[in-house]
């Protein structure tokens, strides 16, 4: 799929990741939340994340560090670093998140 235009998605009981692009090598997805929704903090040992907002607002955590952000800001969480996200706003949050390397799960 060389080209591809994902659409936020939302649903009130789990937050969809709509792929943009689903390589070997790394996820790359639109992360769709609606307000109160959030994803769980845990760790990725052998991989990193990137999380860049297109819209609304959410509060990102980086292990022991919290921050409010929004449209054109990101975080980037190395490997081993714990990381979530939550939507404490009252519009939905929409990321571009990276994540790689691909976990290969056997």
């Amino acid at each position: 799929m060389p080209f591809s235009r994902p659409e936020p998605r939302y649903d009130p009981a789990k937050f969809p990741k709509v792929a943009i692009a689903d390589t070997e090598g790394a996820f790359f997805d639109l992360y769709c939340l609606l307000p109160g929704q959030a994803q769980a903090v845990h760790t990725h040992a052998d991989a990193e994340k990137v999380y860049y907002v297109l819209r609304g607002r959410g509060r990102f955590t980086l292990g022991d560090a919290v921050a409010a952000l929004g449209p054109g800001e990101a975080a980037h969480a190395p490997r081993g670093v714990p990381h979530g996200v939550e939507n404490t706003a009252e519009e939905p949050l929409v990321t571009v998140t990276l994540l790689t390397p691909k976990p290969h799960h056997g």
